[in-house]
């Protein structure tokens, strides 16, 4: 088994620094990951905007209620909400901030999505967000999607630029089986994971307690 996961991760590196292979490579799981991820990047059907566009209508009503906002992105997800607050403070020029971004299994850290990131080409604080308060991501020990379980050697600039006081990640142990089948990745997993109630679970605190959100 543990043979099987190093031939599988070091095809997702491989996919992920040389996407050129991506059509030779013979696991399927591997290259349709990568795919999908191209699929969102390239916008086929409208489909990034129309998601973005879903995920603002529900910052802007919570925003819209004054309520502190808590926002949670798995795997892809994470990839859409870090694209979404992008868009909403250097493109729109929104007023909008998140108090506290949760990613986990995130594939932020992987050069090929960061190739394709809103703001990838721009310089300085212009390149990111600047509506993160906060921003946690956690990662679970065995991961592929999340290959790169830090992200703050990605992102640390956000910190250096004043953009966040920190990017805080954090490792976990899933022990979620699908079909029998462990799966570290699942967001039941994640939901589910101490590590994440802990997180969430002081953030509500706080909120309630009249505290700056965090945690």
């Amino acid at each position: 088994i543990r043979d099987r996961y190093l031939l599988t991760k070091f095809l997702y590196m491989l996919g992920d620094n040389l996407p050129v292979l991506i059509p030779l490579i013979p696991d399927k799981r591997v290259k349709l990951s990568i795919q999908d991820t191209e699929r969102y990047f390239i916008n086929r059907d409208n489909i990034g905007c129309i998601t973005r566009e879903l995920q603002k209508n529900r910052l802007r009503d919570a925003v819209a209620r004054q309520d502190k906002v808590l926002l949670i992105g798995h795997s892809m997800g994470s990839v859409i909400a870090y694209e979404v607050l992008w868009q909403l403070s250097r493109d729109q020029k929104s007023e909008l901030h998140v108090d506290l971004l949760l990613t986990s299994g995130s594939p932020l850290g992987q050069s090929i999505v960061q190739r394709h990131l809103m703001g990838a080409h721009a310089k300085g604080a212009e390149r990111y967000p600047g509506n993160i308060r906060q921003w946690i991501n956690v990662a679970a020990v065995g991961e592929l999607t999340a290959i790169d379980m830090q992200l703050k050697n990605d992102f640390g600039e956000m910190v250096d630029l004043g953009l966040v006081p920190d990017i805080d990640d954090r490792d976990s142990f899933n022990y979620y089986h699908m079909h029998g089948t462990l799966n570290v990745h699942a967001e039941y997993g994640y939901l589910i994971n101490e590590e994440i109630a802990r997180i969430v679970s002081k953030w509500w605190r706080s909120c309630q307690s009249g505290e700056v959100p965090g945690a």
